[in-house]
């Protein structure tokens, strides 16, 4: 009897790297192939630059729908009848949503893909970082103009990172959860592309193409204050706004991985210590690690 086939969930977060690894994914899809992978047509964006499949974690808010995208996703993967199996979505890591609760949705895709074995990998971030990101995130593309104060309270409940893998694993099981940490010392060569493609098990050099460049990359520090500003005055002059707002991206990309400095020394020390032990109970139950999950970059004394 041969092993199981390989169903790879892929839930991000947003903003470790997601993007990159979508459209890796979805532009080398037959070389994939050749490698005994799949990366499935149905369940994933219509839209333009949309290249992870965010239609599939959407109808995962009603049972019907999910039911009904997930099981064409498995007949197309009956069909391909390869190895492994990858589905993308940063979206997945915002479950549970809509008319479905705590742990269904995650049952649901352990009923539509049985006889799978099933992997959940998340990428996590350093919640000062991921927070710092995310607001940049937001003033560069969506038009934020709240203060960084106001967007941590709305961006709260996704900090708690045990609480989305706690149910994750009530789901899928608790040897489901592949944890992966989105900072340089913990990825393949520093590069989420290429840790990705390692964990599931691609050879990058049979064929695959890269983006040329970090996609989806934020602001600079100078960039950031220039965008907020131009979102409040320009907020009820959508074209003065756009123009505004192009001349700003162009001006003012930040490699990745830069970190933009919208928290003070306390806010951040503050994050840390509410996150910390959180974090250290995550390393603990899904990465058999005693000890901190990321090092404290603003705590210096030990946990007691």
């Amino acid at each position: 009897m041969g092993l199981m086939p390989k169903l790879y969930i892929h839930a991000g977060q947003h903003k470790t790297g997601t993007t990159s690894i979508q459209r890796a994914m979805f532009v080398n899809r037959e070389s994939l192939r050749e490698q005994g992978v799949l990366y499935p047509q149905a369940g994933l964006a219509t839209e333009k630059n949309n290249w992870g499949h965010h239609a599939a974690a959407l109808s995962l808010g009603d049972a019907e729908t999910g039911k009904d995208v997930w099981g064409r996703m498995r007949r197309e993967a009956d069909e391909a009848a390869l190895d492994t199996v990858v589905v993308s979505s940063e979206i997945l890591y915002r479950l549970p949503f809509g008319k479905m609760s705590a742990a269904q949705p995650f049952r649901l895709i352990a009923e539509h893909f049985a006889g799978y074995d099933i992997r959940l990998l998340v990428y996590l971030r350093p919640q000062v970082d991921l927070i710092a990101s995310n607001y940049s995130h937001n003033v560069k593309a969506v038009g934020e103009t709240a203060s960084i104060v106001d967007f941590i309270t709305r961006a709260a409940s996704s900090l708690d990172y045990m609480q989305f893998l706690h149910l994750a694993s009530v789901g899928l099981g608790e040897s489901a959860i592949e944890v992966g940490r989105y900072d340089k010392p913990y990825l393949t060569n520093g590069d989420v592309v290429e840790d990705f493609a390692r964990r599931i098990g691609i050879d990058l050099s049979r064929g695959i193409a890269l983006p040329p460049e970090s996609l989806n990359r934020g602001l600079s520090d100078e960039g950031l204050a220039r965008m907020l500003e131009a979102n409040r005055r320009y907020a009820n002059s959508p074209l003065r706004l756009r123009l505004a707002r192009k001349r700003i991206l162009e001006a003012h990309r930040a490699p990745p991985f830069t970190r933009v400095n919208v928290l003070s020394d306390d806010m951040c020390r503050t994050i840390e210590a509410i996150y910390r032990l959180r974090n250290r109970n995550v390393a603990a139950r899904f990465l058999g690690e005693d000890g901190d999950l990321f090092p404290p970059r603003y705590l210096t004394s030990p946990l007691p």
